[in-house]
């Protein structure tokens, strides 16, 4: 499930539940034979998807545990794992063990490539994909109000998403240069 194609094409990627275990497939032109991307190997009960490729197509960002079908409830725990379980962003290369950028869901990732931006409890968070540091909020939703839907304006500089509010929604529009919200 969850096929995707890398930008630019000459490669895709999939989810495959191997009785209970999920994992990342891909395969790359022009044989497309399949290469087992993450290795989780017993049936843990935790959900994958949300898949998305870095805009460079060597990398693929997922999200891992908690509830994918009904986001913002608790993260199931069929295992009763005493270290408990946490719904988080992930990305995983070929040839490396995949690597947690922190807890949330939703990634989007930069067009330019350099961080993902996804939600974490209503608010919007944005983590670097390589480098130092780690996640840290966007900004800071009232009380009440949440953010959904994140995508980014094709050269990376701004983020729209859905500012909800319960009775009523509005589109915003975070600037990166200037640090300023407008909403539409």
């Amino acid at each position: 499930s969850e096929l995707i194609a890398a930008p630019g094409g000459g490669k895709v990627a999939w989810l495959l539940n191997e009785t209970g275990a999920r994992n990342i497939w891909t395969a790359a032109a022009p044989d497309f034979k399949g290469v087992r991307l993450t290795n989780y190997t017993r049936d843990d009960g935790q959900d994958v998807g949300q898949l998305c490729w870095t805009p460079d197509g060597k990398a693929v960002i997922y999200v891992r545990g908690g509830d994918l079908e009904f986001l913002g409830r608790p993260a199931p725990n069929p295992m009763a794992d005493t270290a408990g379980v946490d719904q988080s962003i992930w990305i995983a290369a070929p040839g490396e063990a995949p690597r947690k950028i922190g807890a949330g869901h939703s990634p989007a990732v930069s067009p330019k490539g350099d961080r993902v931006a996804f939600l974490l409890g209503g608010q919007i968070w944005t983590a670097p994909i390589a480098g130092p540091g780690g996640p840290s909020p966007l900004l800071q939703q009232r009380s009440g109000v949440t953010a959904e839907e994140i995508r980014w304006s094709p050269d990376g500089s701004k983020l729209a998403y859905v500012s909800d509010r319960g009775n009523h929604s509005f589109i915003a529009v975070y600037d990166f240069a200037s640090k300023s919200l407008s909403y539409l």
